[in-house]
Parts: structure tokens; C-alpha cells; sequence
């Protein structure tokens, strides 16, 4: 190192700076990518197109959508393990990163992401074709308790949200049913409609569909009931305990400088509250549940403990 390289670190440390400050300075001077650790087209993807599309316009770059699914929602985070920390690289993050490490050996630790924003959480609910006998959520629980393994029903992959709540629901009322993963929404959905299985569970990607008269919609696991299907009752109303709206966010990978994560922070967070985004959590049933960095990251570390408990009482880990 020569004396004129020596001399800026030495200034740069009595000044409190580091040699990458004029680049977050500059942040972000670059397109951007976002993980979506889930298939295109679904609730997941729609809403984090459109919220990246505003973003996009307060960051002054443009951010790049890229699917990664499988693994539960986990296969972003498992990319973020080797990115560089520098804000180029994030991925929309939900409750299967929290649990996948309970599961099976996973390339990340969820306490070492960069937390950035929490935004949003999903509404999950049963339906069944709008042909089927079953009226009523009591209805389709009836016919399959009295009829031990008949009952199919598809999500979007063992461990699961949809899968564990029913589950639970399978273990309160004592029923045999058959529990059918798959890829995404749009496969769970070309199921249920072409007879494969008797009934979805599964987030809003059913929403178009019920709207259009092919399903019906049977009990929701949120707090209350939706705005759009108010007939469909809660699971804490059918006296099952259970609310699940799994609340998610954007992360980044281990170890990314705090004024890049503010700068995120803030555009993410104009974006989430800008007018065409609300829009389109409206047309996807879902609310803004929106978490500071800190308070995602908060929720990441109790998310996690409390993931690891339910993989413990279904019996989910692998070998």
C-alpha cells in the first residue's frame, strides 16, 4: 500500500467512514433483483410485481422479478446465503423460510438475513368446486370423518401453511383425510377443477375463480371474515383456535450496511402505501401488514421458534 492510500484509510477512519461509503452513498446505481420464491402468477407473485413495479419508481432503478419456487417458499432465502450484501440482491421472505430448517438442512440461518420491511400477509382459505355436495365447511368435515381416507385435499407443498392448519383441523375433529402437494396455486387449482382432489387449501389464488362461479368458498383461517365472500366463516368460529395469516416481508442477504437497508426500507414503504399497490392487495383480498426492519426481524425470531415447534408436534421433519 502506498503513503497516499494509507493516508485516505487513516482519514477515512478518523472520520468515521469506510471505504464503501460513496458506493451506498450512490445506492442503488443498478438494477435490483427480487427473489420471488414462489411460481408466477400466483397471489404471491402479483403482489410483489406490482409493489416493485412503485418501488422501482422511489429507488430511481428498476427491480427485476425473478420466480425461485419450491422448498416451501424457502429457496430465496437459500439464494441469499451466498449473495452479496450490497442491496442488489433481495427476496420476498415468509413463514416457510422460518420453518424449512426445522424440516430439513437448509444453506441459511433466518437469524442472519437482513430484515427490510414487513408488507403483507395472505388470506388462506378451503373451497371445493362449485358443484360439490358440501355447503358448508361442517359439511365437507362430516362427510370426511364418516368417510376414513376418501377425502383429497391439494396446497402448495407439504409443511406448508394451508397444509399444517388442516391438519390441526384433522387432529381436533379425529379425521383420516389425504393430504396432495403441489407446485404452486395454478396447480392446486387445475386439480380441485379437473377432479383430482375435493377440496383446496390455499391462499387467494382461488379468488377469480370463485368470483367467476367455478368454486365456492367453504371457511377462512383469518382473524375475521373477507370483505369480498362474508358468507365463508372463520376457523376461530368454527371453534377450531386457529388464525393464520402469515405475515411477510422483503430480506436481504447476512450482513447488508444499515443505510442500505434504511434506504430500501423507506421506498418499500412508500410503495406499500401508494395507491396502485393498494389497489392490487385489494383485488387479492389481502391487508397491508406492514413491520419495521427491526420488527421483522423481531417477528422472523419468534416466527422461527414457533415453526419449530409445529414441525415437531406433525411430525414434519425429514431425515
Amino acid at each position: 500500500m502506498n503513503k497516499l492510500a494509507r493516508t485516505l484509510l487513516l482519514l477515512c477512519a478518523s472520520l468515521g467512514l469506510s471505504a464503501t461509503a460513496p458506493a451506498q452513498a450512490d445506492y442503488p446505481d443498478r438494477a435490483i433483483t427480487m427473489l420471488v420464491p414462489y411460481p408466477a402468477g400466483g397471489a404471491t407473485d402479483i403482489q410483489m410485481r406490482s409493489l416493485c413495479a412503485v418501488a422501482s419508481r422511489y429507488l430511481g432503478q428498476p427491480i427485476t422479478i425473478i420466480n425461485k419456487p419450491g422448498a416451501g417458499g424457502a429457496l430465496g432465502a437459500a439464494a441469499l446465503a451466498t449473495a452479496a450484501p450490497d442491496g442488489y440482491t433481495l427476496s420476498q421472505v415468509s413463514v416457510g423460510v422460518f420453518r424449512m430448517p426445522a424440516i430439513t438442512k437448509m444453506p441459511y440461518d433466518p437469524a442472519t438475513l437482513s430484515y427490510v420491511i414487513g408488507v403483507s400477509g395472505y388470506l388462506f382459505g378451503a373451497a371445493v368446486r362449485a358443484d360439490a355436495p358440501w355447503k358448508t365447511f361442517e359439511e365437507l368435515l362430516a362427510y370426511a370423518k364418516a368417510n376414513p381416507g376418501k377425502v383429497r385435499y391439494g396446497t402448495i407443498g407439504t409443511g406448508s401453511v394451508q397444509h399444517v392448519t388442516m391438519e390441526s383441523v384433522a387432529q381436533q375433529r379425529d379425521i383420516d383425510w389425504l393430504h396432495v402437494p403441489y407446485k404452486g396455486n395454478s396447480e392446486v387449482n387445475l386439480a380441485l377443477l379437473s377432479g383430482q382432489i375435493d377440496f383446496s387449501s390455499d391462499g387467494s389464488a382461488w379468488a377469480e375463480l370463485i368470483e367467476g362461479g367455478k368454486l365456492r368458498l367453504l371457511a377462512v383461517y383469518s382473524d375475521k371474515r373477507a370483505r369480498k365472500w362474508p358468507d365463508a366463516p372463520t376457523l376461530k368460529e368454527l371453534k377450531f383456535g386457529i388464525s393464520e395469516q402469515s405475515p411477510y416481508g422483503i430480506a436481504g442477504p447476512p450482513g447488508m450496511p444499515p443505510a442500505i437497508v434504511a434506504r430500501l426500507h423507506d421506498a418499500f414503504k412508500q410503495a406499500l402505501n401508494d395507491p396502485e399497490h393498494l389497489k392490487t392487495l385489494e383485488t387479492l383480498n389481502q391487508d397491508v401488514v406492514y413491520m419495521s426492519s427491526a420488527q421483522f426481524a423481531e417477528h422472523a425470531k419468534k416466527e422461527t421458534a414457533r415453526q419449530a415447534q409445529i414441525v415437531q408436534r406433525f411430525g414434519l421433519k425429514q431425515n
